[in-house]
């Protein structure tokens, strides 16, 4: 159970439409007026639609008192008992003069005649004048506000309704390097077009087409590569879907890993909704080849120099007839035998068509439902 303090509260509500009975609340002394207002409201102890305001004898309250700062102030005067006496009229209909409440116990006095017609609230645009609102029952009043309030709230959702914008139709186009090396900066670009994009011709890129949505014109989409083991700069981008038939943004790559980039793809997003996912085919490799040729390249005269000094050059084994060829050539056709080397060739090829065979599909990623 809490410990918090509270403060028990009686309120005596005075309307000129019918007759209240005091209401005795537990409340927290923090609470303010205007707090304690809407909770009579909420419970139904007093009517909505007036303008409520509470009193102290003749001190009218303000709403953004506290229940506390009330107490203190006028604690000798209002507290019967440990308990915080309070008024609450309509300062609209009844305007009474100081010193008409009477204090808790005595009857109350009749609210004075009233010179002038009541003013409607504006928010409620009741349209019956004040004799009819005298003469109607409080709940045929609260029935009418009712159906205005309705009434206003579904004209708001027909206009709301009217001012949205027509759905277009959308397709996701990305163009990117199939082949990207590590370590290095490689452009993505992502296009949101009605029609499609032509495919460009270029070695090592390639264009991936997403299916076609629809999009409220006007609205805003996320982009966002999904790219495992890489880089992405930016890594998601918001679009504004505006009358212009191609919108693009460029995307920046740096692979981190080597291999295939398994489960690479592009996002479109509408909140939570996934409006396009379009997959990529990527490969990060190293230039290990090429860095090879090119040591070569630098170490090939070297070579040739030494091939020359020691008489291993082709011209130095011509002119002495080749001796070092007829060696190795003779040791082979007297040391390897021919079914050694039938089976060598063979071996060869087995392993040159494994290597070159076409890969079968995982069938560890396939759901399909299965057959009754």
């Amino acid at each position: 159970m809490s410990d918090a303090p509270t403060q028990s509260v009686r309120v005596h509500i005075i309307s000129p439409t019918a007759a209240h009975a005091p209401v005795e609340l537990m409340v927290d002394p923090a609470i303010t007026l205007h707090e304690l207002l809407a909770r009579l409201l909420r419970q139904g102890n007093a009517p909505a639609g007036a303008d409520w305001a509470f009193r102290v004898g003749t001190a009218v309250l303000q709403l953004t008192d506290t229940i506390r700062a009330v107490t203190e102030k006028f604690g000798s005067v209002a507290l019967v008992g440990g308990t915080l006496q309070l008024f609450l009229f309509d300062r609209t209909s009844l305007a009474p003069a100081p010193g008409s409440f009477a204090p808790p116990g005595a009857p109350a006095q009749p609210p004075p005649p009233r010179s002038a017609p009541r003013a409607p609230a504006a928010e409620e645009e009741m349209d019956f004048d004040d004799e009819e609102a005298e003469a109607a029952p409080r709940s045929m009043q609260v029935g009418k506000r009712k159906q205005k309030a309705r009434a206003r709230h579904a004209d708001e959702a027909d206009g709301a309704v009217e001012m949205r914008k027509p759905a277009t139709e959308r397709r996701a186009t990305v163009r990117y390097y199939t082949r990207m090396n590590p370590d290095r900066m490689f452009p993505l670009l992502v296009i949101l077009s009605q029609a499609e994009i032509a495919e460009i011709v270029k070695a090592k890129v390639k264009q991936a087409v997403s299916e076609a949505f629809k999009v409220e014109e006007g609205s805003a989409v996320e982009v966002e590569p999904v790219l495992p083991g890489c880089d992405c700069y930016p890594p998601r981008h918001t679009l504004a879907i505006d009358a212009k038939d191609a919108i693009t943004e460029t995307f920046w790559v740096v692979p981190r890993v080597l291999g295939r980039v398994h489960g690479a793809r592009v996002l479109i997003r509408q909140g939570d909704r996934v409006l396009a996912d379009v997959p990529l085919d990527v490969k990060v490799a190293k230039q290990t080849l090429a860095v090879a040729c090119g040591l070569l390249s630098l170490a090939a005269p070297y070579m040739t120099m030494g091939l020359k000094s020691l008489k291993l050059d082709y011209e130095s084994q011509k002119a002495d007839g080749f001796p070092l060829y007829q060696q190795a050539g003779n040791w082979i056709a007297e040391n390897l035998r021919p079914e050694w080397l039938g089976l060598g060739f063979l071996g060869l090829a087995c392993l040159l068509y494994l290597w070159m065979r076409p890969r079968r599909r995982d069938v560890f990623w396939d759901i399909q439902p299965a057959k009754p």
